[in-house]
């Protein structure tokens, strides 16, 4: 009788609603504003969360032509998508969108924009960045404001494949249903 390995990525996609690659999370909302292919911008600030949104933040405030790219769907980078483990969540996100709501950020970031790529061209002088959807975008400045959990990371355990419980990789825990009702 032959044994088949089973490897983690064809473990966790037997897992109900278990996502396995980061380009699973990407989702092109418009194709206008931060959306729109070909940017060419002062600063590209990779990550939503408080770091970024600082960033951003400053750099606008600075008079430079700004956008964010961020994998989540929301304000908070890493901190929207691990909610449910950490104390008052609510509050944490909450606070996030107030933030984006009173600074107005959500029209210069791109949600759900996975970069695939950033090369620095010493010709024009500038960043090019590339995502998972195929855009691409220029940009003179290019900060990477990402969390190290941004991308998921599954030891190769022996005896995973016979794990019964619930696996819940770094960088990308999901919020229920419930959660998002109580978020608002």
């Amino acid at each position: 009788m032959a044994t088949e390995t089973m490897t983690y990525s064809n473990y966790a996609a037997d897992q109900k609603g278990l996502k396995t690659d980061l380009s699973q999370f990407a989702a092109r909302r418009s194709t206008e504003g931060p959306y729109a292919d070909n940017l060419d911008v002062d600063v590209l600030v990779i990550g939503a969360g408080f770091g970024g949104l600082y960033m951003l933040y400053q750099m606008r405030k600075e008079g430079y032509k700004t956008v964010l790219y961020d994998v989540g769907s929301d304000f908070g980078g890493v901190w929207h998508l691990a909610l449910q483990c950490i104390p008052r969540r609510i509050e944490i996100h909450r606070y996030f969108r107030h933030v984006g709501e009173t600074l107005n950020l959500s029209k210069v970031t791109a949600f759900e924009t996975i970069v695939t790529g950033a090369t620095y061209n010493t010709a024009n002088r500038k960043w090019n960045v590339s995502t998972s959807d195929g855009r691409h975008a220029k940009a003179t400045y290019h900060i990477v404001a990402a969390w190290f959990s941004s991308k998921r990371h599954v030891p190769n355990f022996k005896g995973l494949d016979k794990f019964q419980g619930t696996t819940l990789p770094s960088g990308r825990l999901k919020v229920s249903t419930q959660q998002e009702k109580e978020l608002g």
